[in-house]
């Protein structure tokens, strides 16, 4: 379905397009499709605010009772805090200290964190030849395994 907004045509492709995209293996054939696969190159990275300020604006904050051990304290003070990171769907919580403000720090530091993982690309792993000695060691270990099987069916009559 094509829809036109001011001069620029909005591609909206349906959900039996996007689940035909997902199995066809030639997806780079489709360059106006390729959003849909979140890990590839051309997802524009989130952007890592410098200050904390910024970063817990783009943040819905959730404050909980953290629950646990503790007892009247923790059942009745919401001293956890879960941030969820709007641009990019992260979340992250604390519940381990006691005030709300260390528990928001630490939050943000392991939101901090996630976010720097996400932008990391995976290194492309290079395949390596399996050394002869190791298949002869695995050969080895089939065979003798094959061995013991055979020695538990029952004999062959012989009359």
């Amino acid at each position: 379905m094509l829809r036109v907004l001011g001069v620029l045509p909005v591609v909206q492709p349906t959900y039996q397009d996007r689940y035909t995209l997902r199995t066809v293996q030639g997806l780079s054939f489709f360059p106006e499709y390729r959003y849909l696969m979140s890990e590839h190159p051309s997802a524009p990275p989130v952007p890592n605010p410098e200050s904390d300020a910024k970063l817990l604006d783009q943040c819905r904050v959730d404050t909980f009772r953290s629950g646990g051990k503790g007892g009247q304290h923790q059942n009745v003070t919401e001293s956890g805090v879960r941030l969820t990171h709007l641009p990019s769907g992260l979340v992250t919580s604390s519940r381990s200290l006691r005030s709300q403000v260390r528990n928001k720090r630490a939050a943000l530091r392991a939101l901090r964190r996630k976010l720097i993982a996400s932008q990391r690309r995976p290194r492309r792993r290079i395949p390596t030849r399996i050394p002869r000695a190791a298949k002869e060691r695995r050969l080895k270990a089939k065979r003798k395994r094959s061995n013991r099987k055979s020695l538990r069916r029952k004999p062959l009559d012989e009359t």
